[in-house]
């Protein structure tokens, strides 16, 4: 089963506000085109890809951007117990000010063990390499316009074990090696690395509830620093594949390696599917 759709997209953003000269800022033109594809047989391989191609003007002229989007992703069910993943994310801006330039790479193989005849462990394992390159006022990975651009490469190993029908333990571990640059103009690549460590317990309360506490350890090598850090989360179950959680984390890193920054603590709000 396969499918293919095409879009075309023109318009206008229309924008009444006005900057710090009390001027009203101009209005921006968007023209986009894109392209997509889905595959799926009945042996378990399962493809996506998406094209997309867009250019932003304003009416003055002075903001003009060529944008282009690639996506690309493949699941295979190698066995009844094993399944492989890739993905591959591609962003790359030009415009007409060189501070505007960006680009974005993120490339993913991972493999998942999920038993058919017995789900008491589940795993995967994964690497990630990312180019993350942001031009002025632009997110990076971790969502934030403050974090430093990053070349990195990540590998992560998660696995969860049922001991009994309420209670489930399990771990991750994974590092990132890799270089980071400040987004000031002129700064230069530094070394940057990682090592992230995680214990959890799963409880299981009543019906589809269920809670979640974790301890996490980060050690940076370069600063010879370790961090420590606490999460607790209630989670509801919808559906077989689909739970969604609110929790807080009391330490100020994420579990995701791509993100730099340490400024997470706080309440956070968790959506995890499954296959």
């Amino acid at each position: 089963m396969s499918g293919v759709i095409g879009g075309v997209e023109v318009g206008r953003v229309i924008d009444n506000t006005l900057n710090s000269l009390n001027i009203k800022n101009p209005d921006l033109y968007r023209e986009a085109g894109s392209l997509s594809a889905t595959y799926h047989n009945k042996d378990g391989l399962d493809g996506k890809l998406k094209l997309e191609v867009r250019h932003d003007a304003t009416d003055d002229g002075t903001s003009e951007v060529m944008a282009y989007l690639l996506q690309v992703g493949l699941g295979e069910k190698m066995s009844k117990d094993w399944r492989a993943l890739a993905n591959l994310d591609v962003v790359i801006a030009d415009a007409n000010t060189d501070v505007k330039d960006s680009a974005y790479v993120s490339g993913v193989v991972g493999f998942a063990y999920r038993p058919a005849t017995n789900d008491r462990l589940n795993a995967l394992v994964k690497y990630n390499f990312l180019y993350d390159n942001p031009g002025d006022g632009q997110v990076t990975a971790d969502g934030t316009t403050s974090s430093p651009a990053q070349i990195s490469h990540i590998f992560s190993a998660d696995a969860t074990y049922q001991l009994t029908q309420k209670i489930a333990i399990g771990g991750k571990y994974g590092f990132r090696i890799g270089e980071i640059k400040d987004r000031t103009p002129g700064s230069g690549w530094v070394a940057s690395q990682a090592h992230l460590g995680i214990l959890r317990l799963d409880y299981h309360l009543v019906n589809e509830w269920s809670a979640v506490v974790e301890g996490r350890a980060m050690w940076s090598p370069e600063t010879q620093q370790t961090d420590l850090g606490f999460v607790a989360a209630i989670y509801r179950q919808i559906g077989d594949n689909f739970k969604m959680g609110i929790g807080y984390n009391f330490g100020d890193f994420s579990d995701e390696l791509s993100h730099i920054n340490h400024d997470n603590h706080g309440v956070f709000i968790n959506l995890i599917g499954k296959f």
